[in-house]
């Protein structure tokens, strides 16, 4: 074996070999990049432990473990220089994740309190027939168990099971009512519409006989026991029903009046003829008397105050209906 071939008596030439200033000058460039690359590797830890605190602190417990991932992914991928900065850097970045992961647990546990409420006091209002007020209540608390945020996922899952089945039974009866509700104000509007049609057929009409009146007066009554016929025809309905009944009332008095004033001028007329026939009486009672006293005893004396007699009655007969005649045209 010669000695080209031996590495032992290879390495222990080389390293009698005197440094030179190029390989001074190759080490120093050495270490000033490996300083260099240090330094950077540090950056990019700082970085990390930079977004990872801000990850910690927006507390956005959906998106922040996937965060973590990648950000633990891109720490583990940077080369290890054994540097004291590193291990400081390493406990910041963990004491970042730490500190999400407890704040996490934390709001889970918090969730789940809050949700056990929000389960609990929608089984206390399963049963309530305030549809109004408890379907208000209800969606408030829809609201809340949204703002409550994620339990742990047993029990958000078993929380949320038990919400909506005590939730179920009342919107299904609130739907039951509402449907009633619909179906009684639809029967109600029909009911309304008919006698609508019937009090239009009186106003039409000519007829203010007693029966027509007690007819008319009968509709109010109707009207009075039928129910509710929703917002949107209720008040339509009645305004067309008081239309036509008003209109009815006001032919009727129109004829009344008309009928009174003919009634009033044939009690005049009569009252009238009664005075003109009176007068007529007393015309021939003057006369009897003048007779009377100018005749004889041939003359049928008796007979004529007979006949002056039954005059004088019946004048006063009329007379006493011509008073009550007027005191009837005076009421």
């Amino acid at each position: 074996m010669t000695l080209d071939n031996n590495p032992t008596e290879d390495t222990s030439q080389a390293e009698d070999q005197p440094v030179t200033a190029t390989d001074a000058q190759d080490e120093a460039q050495a270490q000033g990049e490996g300083q260099t690359a240090l330094e950077q590797e540090l950056k990019k830890r700082e970085a990390l432990c930079s977004e990872a605190e801000s990850v910690a602190g927006e507390k956005d417990w959906r998106r922040g473990p996937s965060d973590f991932r990648r950000l633990a992914d891109e720490w583990r991928s940077l080369r290890r220089w054994h540097d004291p900065r590193e291990d400081e850097l390493q406990r910041r970045f963990d004491a970042a994740r730490e500190a999400f992961y407890t704040a996490r647990d934390a709001a889970r546990e918090e969730a789940g309190k809050k949700k056990e409420a929000l389960a609990a006091e929608a089984e206390r209002l399963s049963k309530s027939d305030r549809w109004k007020a408890t379907g208000d209540r209800f969606r408030e608390l829809m609201d809340e168990w949204k703002a409550a945020g994620v339990a742990e996922r047993a029990d958000n899952d078993r929380l949320w099971k038990e919400f909506t089945d005590a939730r179920q039974p009342f919107f299904d009866a609130q739907h039951a009512h509402y449907n009633k509700v619909e179906a009684d104000q639809k029967e109600a509007a029909q009911a309304k519409q008919a006698l609508v049609d019937e009090a239009r057929e009186l106003c039409e009409g000519s007829d203010f006989s007693r029966e027509a009146t007690e007819r008319a007066k009968d509709l109010d009554r109707r009207w009075r026991k039928i129910g509710y016929a929703g917002k949107e025809l209720n008040d339509r309905l009645w305004e067309d029903f008081n239309k036509a009944k008003e209109g009815f009332w006001d032919k009727k008095r129109a004829y009344g009046e008309e009928r009174h004033e003919e009634w009033r001028q044939r009690t005049e007329d009569a009252i009238e003829r009664r005075e003109k026939r009176i007068a007529n009486l007393k015309q021939q009672t003057e006369h009897l008397r003048e007779r009377i006293a100018n005749a004889y005893a041939t003359d049928h004396v008796e007979e004529m105050q007979e006949r002056l007699d039954d005059k004088l009655d019946l004048i006063k007969q009329i007379e006493d209906e011509v008073k009550d005649i007027k005191s009837r045209l005076d009421d």
